[in-house]
Parts: structure tokens; C-alpha cells; sequence
């Protein structure tokens, strides 16, 4: 229901979600609309679309899930052989470490390897790297100055046990964090002007089974975009155009193919693109995630990690996680204008409560364009979700300093 102080988003589903034994009433993220400061020419005369939610019931980590090495040998060398020099002191599957191409793929022979190491550390990574020295010479012995070629970091929240509450409640707060998370992250707009967006990869789509992905932003079936504007934010400048993902989808931006790709989900079991492989996870290890994947895909350019200065094991030792936070984990509370009337635009909220903050920012920026006023800045109508990205930045920073304290390498690897 949608008032002139509050609205609610509900969190409808596809497939069965603990929660929906409680009242409908209460499976919803509630908002609070309140008039902004205008401090800010951009969000001056506008309302902030503040959510109803106690970030303290949640407890925040970040994880590198894997990390990409770029080495060169003196002298070639095959992928199986050097996968098997890590394969003789302990078993493949538990090591994680694959030898690819600059693509990406297996049975690459030479002496340029991309090395991808599973739940990475520095020790880890120090232990293996040495090891592929000792069999084929490492042009660059400085391990600490290895190249990072791409990385996937999540972040998870969970909510906290020490509540009291039964599975029915865990999963509500659980599910309201997944929706909030989904609702205001915005892509970094210096992404798309950077060429992200030029083949629609900036797209936010969603998927609720598999092999399935719908656009959240549903482009004009035959409409032909202005010139200079892309049919994503050709199509999102249209209220109709825009929809809501269920909590039980996963939302993506980006692919496999792109440079910057992202996926939120709310979390609830491993390998979940095969019901016969499927396996649920517990009530305790259930949660929100965001994840990112940045890789460096355009061999001709210095680009990915390096582009939030994590080039190399040295940059990450180095890390500035303020960098870290506003390019990759961007929250931000929308602001909405005022109708005829002087209320808050109810087109605008409608907009906010399918596609997000990223979809309201997309229909901002597409009406502008489309009625030739100057460009919108680089947070558009936006505020800093300051709470929720100051909760990021600290995860992250445990996240780099387990990455340098954690010496757990796999067995036999140790010197």
C-alpha cells in the first residue's frame, strides 16, 4: 500500500521460500519517503526512499572466492604437467588451481598461463607459485609483484543468530536483506561510460530457473533508440518496461564475456543449476550475496583489477578499500521528484520498487536524454547509502588482511 510517508516493496516468490508460512503483511521491505536536506542541487525538491531495516541484525563478510594469476616461464610448458606438480603433493580438487590460457581454458601449452587459485591466501599463492619455479623458471621471480589478472569477491550477509527468533523469522530478515541489496546497489556509472554498456552487458537481467534469464529492463521489441543511446536506456525511460525479479531469482548484470559482470542471490543452496546436484545449506548458513567478478578480457589495454588497484599481489597488500567499496560495491539511497501536486512521484516509486535504484537511475537518465536536458553526474539523484557501505568497507578489510594472515595452505604444499 502506498502512502504519502511510506510504501512497501512485497517479496513475492516462484519457487518455496521458508518464510511464506508468515502473513503476507509482514513479507515485505517497508520504506519511510522523506523530504531531503537539498544541500544538494541534484536532489534538491526531491524524497528519499528510505528502507524500514536494522543493518545491526546482520553480521557482513567479504571472501575472495578465487583469484587469476598472469606468469610467464623461461621455457614452455603444458597445463596437465604443471597441474600435476600441484597434484602430486595434494589432491587437485582440494588445491583448486587450474592452469589456463589468456581465454580462459584448459590444455594450454606455452609459457604465458593464467593460474586460478581457489579460496585464495598469500601464502597459498607464494607456496604454488614457487613450486611451478622449481619445475619451469618464472620469468619474474618477485611473487609478491605477480600480476592479477581477475578476481571474484563476495560479500554475504547474514542475519544474526543471537535473535531470537525460529527458522520462519531467520528467513523473512534474510529475505528482506536480499531484496534491500537488490534495491540499491547502482552499477558505478564511470563503468558503463567506459564502454561497459555499449552492447547492452550493463543490462540487469534475472533468472529464476535454469538456463532462463529475463531483462529486468525489457528492451523495445522493435523500437530503434535515438542516436548515441543504447536500447537499455532507451527501454527504461518507459514505466512499463521495467519488472520485479522474485527473491527466490538471481539477478545479474554483466556476463561471462564482460569485463565487470555481478550477481545478488538470495543464497540458500551450493550448485544450484543441477537438482540432482543441488545441496541446500543450513538455516545458520543461509544467506544474502552479492558478488563480482572483474578480469582483465582486452589483452590490449591495463585494465581490470588494475582499474581499482588490485593489479597485483603488491596493490593488494596496499589496498585503499574506499576505492574498493565505491567501484565495485556502490549502495545508494534513490531519491524521487515531486508530481503536480508537490507529492512524491508515484511513477518514480513504482519504478524503484521493480527495478531497483539502478532501474530508477536508468529512467532518470533516459528521460533526460530523451528530453535534451545536460547530462546526469555520476551519482545522478542518488544518496550515499552511507550505514550499508561503511558495513561493506569493513568486511572487505578482514577479507585482505585473512588473504595476508591466513597461512592455512593445502597440506603437502608446505615447504
Amino acid at each position: 500500500m502506498l502512502t504519502i510517508s511510506s510504501f512497501s516493496i512485497p517479496l513475492s516468490c516462484t519457487q518455496p521460500r521458508e518464510f511464506e508460512g508468515l502473513p503476507v503483511e509482514d513479507r515485505r521491505l517497508r520504506y519511510s519517503i522523506v523530504p531531503t536536506s537539498g544541500r544538494q542541487k541534484v536532489t534538491r525538491n526531491r524524497f528519499a526512499l528510505e528502507p524500514d531495516i536494522c543493518l545491526t541484525d546482520y553480521r557482513c563478510e567479504a571472501v575472495f572466492d578465487w583469484i587469476d594469476l598472469l606468469i610467464e616461464l623461461e621455457d614452455p610448458a603444458r597445463a596437465c604437467d604443471l597441474g600435476k606438480i600441484v597434484k602430486s603433493r595434494k589432491s587437485w580438487h582440494d588445491c583448486g588451481v587450474r592452469f589456463l590460457d589468456r581465454e580462459r581454458q584448459d590444455k594450454h601449452e606455452g609459457v604465458e598461463f593464467v593460474v586460478r587459485v581457489q579460496e585464495p591466501t598469500l601464502a597459498r599463492i607464494t607456496e604454488i607459485l614457487r613450486l611451478v619455479n622449481d619445475y619451469r623458471c618464472v620469468v619474474s621471480a618477485d611473487f609478491e609483484g605477480t600480476e592479477i589478472v581477475g578476481f571474484e569477491l563476495a560479500v554475504d550477509f547474514y542475519p544474526k543468530l543471537r535473535i531470537p527468533s525460529g527458522d520462519l523469522e531467520l528467513g523473512l530478515r534474510r529475505a528482506r536483506m536480499s531484496q534491500l541489496l537488490r534495491s540499491h546497489f547502482i552499477l558505478d556509472w564511470a563503468w558503463v561510460m567506459n564502454g561497459l554498456g555499449s552492447d547492452e552487458l550493463a543490462s540487469p537481467r534475472f533468472s529464476d530457473a535454469p538456463r532462463s534469464k529475463l531483462d529486468l529492463i525489457r528492451p523495445f521489441p522493435s523500437k530503434i533508440p535515438p542516436a548515441g543511446m543504447s536500447r537499455m536506456v532507451h527501454a527504461a525511460g518507459s514505466p512499463s518496461r521495467h519488472v520485479r525479479a522474485p527473491i527466490n531469482g538471481t539477478v545479474y548484470i554483466g556476463s561471462m564475456r564482460s569485463p565487470l559482470s555481478y550477481r545478488l542471490q538470495d543464497k540458500v543452496g551450493d550448485r544450484r543449476h543441477d537438482a540432482e546436484l543441488f545441496v541446500e545449506l543450513g538455516p545458520d548458513q543461509r544467506r544474502s550475496r552479492i558478488e563480482v567478478v572483474l578480469q582483465r578480457l582486452d589483452w590490449t589495454e591495463t585494465g581490470g583489477p588494475r582499474a581499482v588497484s588490485l593489479g597485483s599481489i603488491d596493490e593488494m597488500l596496499a589496498a585503499r578499500l574506499s576505492i574498493l567499496q565505491q567501484s565495485l560495491f556502490n549502495f545508494q539511497i534513490p531519491t524521487v521528484g515531486a508530481d503536480t501536486s508537490g507529492h512524491p512521484s508515484t511513477e518514480e516509486i513504482d519504478i524503484f520498487s521493480k527495478s531497483g535504484a539502478y532501474g530508477l537511475d536508468l529512467y532518470l537518465r533516459s528521460r533526460g536524454e530523451l528530453a535534451g536536458r545536460p547530462s546526469l553526474g555520476k551519482k545522478g539523484h542518488s544518496l550515499r547509502y552511507t550505514d550499508l557501505n561503511k558495513m561493506v568497507s569493513r568486511a572487505l578489510g578482514k577479507a585482505v588482511e585473512r588473504f595476508v594472515r591466513d597461512a592455512d595452505v593445502c597440506p603437502g604444499l608446505a615447504a
